[in-house]
């Protein structure tokens, strides 16, 4: 059983770039348990990621009411129905999944941002809370292979 670990977010809109970093800096014996897919703003690629999986989780960057670095963990079938929290992308990987008939657990971690304008960099929150990002997103990692067997 493998899990699908894939990052999202355009490192060209400041904090947008967040997924990929944290992702990046994970344990190497962690990367080595999944697949790790690097999509950038290449979101309408989610479902052929999941060819082969056993379980989903998709990191991206949310502009919502929280603290910046805030992690949170979401059920896909429940975003499905809550609108209140989005990807900068507008989501349109969840109708992609939707209509793939993919019968794959998805988790998706949103991690609170302050800033998707345009231009590189993330900004100093997000910089000092990457250790504890990274820490909550290999836990989400470790118990998503545990949960799946992987």
């Amino acid at each position: 059983m493998t899990v699908a670990l894939i990052a999202l977010g355009n490192e060209l809109r400041r904090d947008d770039g967040i997924a990929a970093a944290v992702c990046r800096l994970l344990p190497a014996a962690m990367k080595q348990r999944v697949r790790y897919f690097e999509l950038g703003i290449h979101g309408d690629q989610i479902a052929s990621c999941l060819s082969g999986a056993s379980a989903a989780i998709v990191v991206d960057a949310v502009l919502a009411p929280g603290s910046v670095g805030t992690v949170e963990t979401i059920d896909v079938s429940e975003a499905l129905i809550d609108t209140s929290i989005c990807s900068s992308h507008g989501l349109s990987w969840l109708q992609e999944l939707r209509f793939s008939n993919l019968n794959v657990p998805v988790t998706f971690v949103g991690i609170h941002v302050m800033d998707d304008g345009w231009g590189e960099g993330i900004c100093k929150q997000l910089i000092a809370a990457k250790p504890t990002i990274v820490g909550k997103l290999a836990d989400i990692c470790a118990s998503t292979l545990e949960l799946n067997n992987a």
